[in-house]
């Protein structure tokens, strides 16, 4: 796995709400009902992350949303009549 993900870094994150019963509906809460310090914590993770992804390339161009959707649904075409996509 290591020659897959050659930079690794870990990062802890505080606890999203105090209220045990909150953390069983977590998907379901507003940002504005989980704890700020996590709230922070997250955007800073999800900063970190964007400044240092680089854009999926298909045919020197790079792939938006729905260009995106559309390789993967072919992908999973391929796979579903038993071809093998060289991804």
């Amino acid at each position: 796995m290591s020659s897959f993900f050659k930079e690794r870094e870990c990062f802890t994150l505080v606890r999203p709400v105090v209220d045990e019963k909150k953390l069983q509906l977590l998907d379901s809460l507003d940002l504005d009902q989980l704890r700020p310090e996590f709230v922070d914590q997250v955007m800073g993770f999800r900063r970190r992350i964007l400044g240092k992804v680089k854009p999926k390339m298909f045919k020197g161009k790079a792939l938006d949303g729905p260009m995106y959707l559309c390789l993967l649904s072919s992908y999973v075409q391929a796979i579903n009549n038993g071809a093998v996509p060289n991804i």
